[in-house]
């Protein structure tokens, strides 16, 4: 069975440093586009290595990589992408374009994972975010993590067609048409519960 995208990446945050910006921009009928990018330390992809072993999870980094995680998902394709070396880090950007937001059940843990829902006065956006703290960790590996992983985290970017009347996490911006959610990746460690992003405009 294939991982969703974030569900891959936010398992190599748990062995590795990596931080993740997704941009998703929402259209009136649904459709939309979805840009990830991230960063993956390289001195903690060395650390994730015994000898020619590696024990961290395959990171998807070509097209290919892409395109075949996409295989049978309908709706969804790949856009844009690229790979850089900048400053000991590997830094991945690629882009999707979506039909709606049923394409984007890839990216989480079931194909109830998004929902978008209009009605005559407004349209509603919700999305369960795909992570929740491990009771593997104890406070002595999290504070360990955190000397190696400060300064990473995972943001996320919604804009919405019309402005923001509400939302549960984040913060709106002022023209209202844009909500930011950050979090580190410490604080995704010692979350307890797992949570919702809901948007309405």
């Amino acid at each position: 069975m294939k991982k969703g995208i974030f569900l891959l990446l936010l398992c190599m945050m748990f062995s590795s440093c990596i931080q993740i910006e997704s941009d998703l921009q929402l259209n009136n009928d649904g459709s939309g586009v979805m840009t990830l990018s991230y960063r993956v330390s390289q001195v903690m992809k060395e650390l994730g290595r015994i000898g020619d072993e590696a024990t961290s999870l395959p990171l998807p980094l070509s097209k290919e990589d892409f395109e075949l995680l996409l295989a049978d998902t309908e709706g969804i394709a790949v856009t844009s992408h690229s790979v850089k070396e900048i400053d000991n880090e590997t830094v991945v950007n690629v882009s999707f374009s979506f039909t709606n937001v049923k394409a984007l059940a890839l990216f989480g843990e079931s194909d109830d994972s998004y929902l978008f829902q209009k009605s005559k006065d407004s349209t509603l956006f919700r999305q369960n975010l795909p992570f929740a703290g491990d009771e593997g960790f104890t406070e002595d590996s999290i504070a360990m993590l955190e000397s190696y992983c400060s300064g990473y985290y995972f943001v996320y970017t919604i804009h919405t067609p019309g402005p923001i009347k509400e939302a549960s996490l984040g913060e709106i911006s002022k023209n209202k048409k844009q909500l930011v959610y950050k979090i580190s990746i410490i604080d995704i460690l010692k979350a307890k519960e797992k949570q919702s992003i809901e948007i309405k405009w």
